[in-house]
């Protein structure tokens, strides 16, 4: 009897052993999580004021597309989106300010396996280009001004690893950056007065958790 309990204690406490092969593997994972953004968008002097905008930490959504070449190598193609709230201090008025906002972050990346695939854990390692773009109200042209720069190229680094749930399913636990340089510039329509803020570089974190739902599960 202690041998059949200690025998079942292994088996709870056991992780659960991830598919053998990848290859040939088509892999779509919707998934939720947190959008952390780590510096201002904007920092600078308008009309002899200090003016900052930041965008908000928010809930994200997004989901990936993935093929594995090999057993250890595969590409992704994935998409964020977040409602992001823009934090403004002294635009046009004085004081701040809050407007709603939206945030896209398109991914394409190499995707490798770090652990032999017969292992018990996964963990994976992702890089490649992204593309970061902004929309809402916060940015609309209106009698009082313009933004401009609201699109900028970067580039993505993630590592994620995930818990197999059965053949076809499993849970994926991720950590994103995508860094780049923004440079967003704004045109004070009362004054007549545009400028850019200059590049500052971003880091804008992504973390979730994602159902992963294998296409193909076996051959």
């Amino acid at each position: 009897m202690l041998a059949l309990a200690a025998s079942g204690v292994l088996a709870v406490l056991a992780p659960a052993r991830a598919p053998a092969q990848l290859a040939g593997k088509f892999i779509f994972t919707p998934y939720v999580g947190a959008y952390v953004p780590s510096a201002d968008l904007v920092s600078g002097s308008l009309t002899s004021a200090d003016v900052s905008a930041r965008q908000r930490a928010s809930v994200a959504f997004g989901t990936t597309g993935s093929f594995w070449v090999t057993n250890r190598i595969g590409m992704e193609g994935g998409l964020v989106y977040s409602g992001s709230e823009l934090k403004r201090d002294g635009f046009i008025t004085p004081g701040s300010s809050t407007r709603n906002a939206n945030v896209w972050l398109g991914s394409a990346k190499l995707m490798l396996q770090l652990l032999e695939p017969q292992s018990d854990y996964n963990v994976r390692l992702g890089f490649g280009p992204a593309l970061i773009t902004r929309s809402g109200s916060a940015y609309a042209s209106n009698a009082t001004g313009s933004y401009s720069g609201l699109t900028d190229v970067g580039a993505v680094i993630s590592l994620c690893t995930r818990l197999r749930l059965t053949d076809m399913f499993s849970l994926r636990l991720r950590g994103e950056d995508y860094i780049y340089q923004s440079n967003v510039g704004f045109k004070n329509d009362l004054t007549g007065q545009s400028i850019a803020f200059g590049d500052r570089k971003q880091s804008d974190f992504v973390f979730s958790l994602g159902l992963q739902m294998f296409l193909n599960p076996s051959r």
